[in-house]
């Protein structure tokens, strides 16, 4: 069950990932080319005084995945119809008013479609992203969120179900995987 659900229909019809950056005082939604910004009342809660408060066109489509570096002056892309990944800098930390795509990087080992989702762990020295097809794929990085000079680890194909995965999310201690699929 859930707590509660916000409305975005009079925003976008349809949501492709989220992000809830820390301190949480903001929820990002994607679709298919634009990202909005959600005000949160209280840290990480959308049940009290959520409200719209900003929307970025991307200048693209296809935009399946969204994470943001750990003080939110960046935010990242992936997209389903290509094999870059699409970076944002904000020059006011979680200012969509403020974010221009600063880079485009495609990483050795990516895969060529199908990205679904992207998500950064440890302060940005890890890189994931999935595929509609289950398959996920690791990048390390030395510096955080430096994904110029990522380094590939490798894939696996994880065995989620029979529909697509849309997101997913990795516990910090790394113990336990999280994902939504069209079914779920």
């Amino acid at each position: 069950t859930y707590d509660y659900a916000i409305g975005i229909s009079s925003q976008t019809g349809g949501c492709r990932d989220l992000a809830i950056p820390s301190p949480g005082n903001y929820i990002y939604v994607t679709d298919d080319s634009q990202v909005f910004r959600y005000n949160l009342g209280s840290a990480y809660n959308v049940n009290f005084q959520t409200s719209h408060s900003q929307t970025y066109s991307t200048g693209t489509n296809s935009v399946t995945g969204i994470d943001f570096n750990d003080d939110g002056t960046k935010f990242f892309l992936v997209r389903s119809n290509t094999n870059q990944i699409r970076v944002y800098t904000l020059s006011t930390a979680y200012d969509l008013s403020t974010a221009s795509n600063t880079a485009n990087y495609a990483l050795t080992g990516m895969p060529t479609s199908n990205m679904s989702a992207i998500r950064f762990k440890d302060s940005g020295k890890k890189l994931f992203i999935i595929t509609n097809d289950d398959v996920i794929y690791e990048w390390s990085m030395t510096t955080g969120y430096d994904v110029a000079n990522s380094t590939f680890v490798g894939s696996v194909t994880m065995s989620l179900g029979d529909s697509t995965t849309n997101g997913f999310d990795i516990a910090d201690d790394g113990q336990y995987f999280y994902s939504v699929d069209t079914n779920a």
